[in-house]
């Protein structure tokens, strides 16, 4: 079975054409997600939605055969919401390593907590799944139009 490498969360990513190496820019832990409250609004408006890069790469152990065949998928845990699952394309281990990158896109969580970012892989038929996992800590903050704290209890709409 590969066993994991490695998984990182960025804002963005690219691959070297020439080396076909991975570099991420602005590697992320914590993300502040700002609720502000509009007075009478109608209408919830966000600024800023999630665009992020999940790079996983898994290494071929050396029982491992070039023909065997895996099947990957993604999972994605925010708090507060139900885990969404990305399937990957299945995938042979003809190199050493094999990377994934996950595309993280739409509406940040509304309630702080720690999202799970999961790779995982099995052999195709197989029910067993080795994953790895990253974690990254949303903290909402609920703010007036000035800025200020709000009370829990007040309502708010995301600018």
């Amino acid at each position: 079975m590969p066993k994991p490498l490695y998984i990182l969360c960025a804002e963005s990513g690219a691959v070297d054409k020439y080396t076909n190496r991975p570099s991420l820019f602005n590697v992320i832990e914590q993300i502040t997600v700002n609720v502000r409250e509009v007075p009478d609004a109608k209408v919830v408006l966000r600024i800023k939605p999630l665009d992020l890069i999940v790079i996983a790469c898994w290494e071929r152990e050396d029982t491992d055969s070039h023909e065997d065949v895996f099947e990957a998928e993604a999972v994605i845990a925010f708090p507060g919401q139900e885990p969404q699952i990305q399937k990957q394309p299945e995938f042979s281990l003809a190199l050493r390593f094999h990377r994934f990158f996950i595309k993280i896109e739409g509406d940040p969580p509304q309630e702080t907590g720690t999202a799970k970012l999961i790779s995982r892989v099995r052999r195709k038929g197989s029910e067993e799944w080795i994953s790895q996992e990253y974690r990254l800590r949303f903290e909402v903050h609920n703010l007036s139009v000035s800025g200020e704290p709000l009370s829990a209890s007040k309502e708010s709409a995301n600018l």
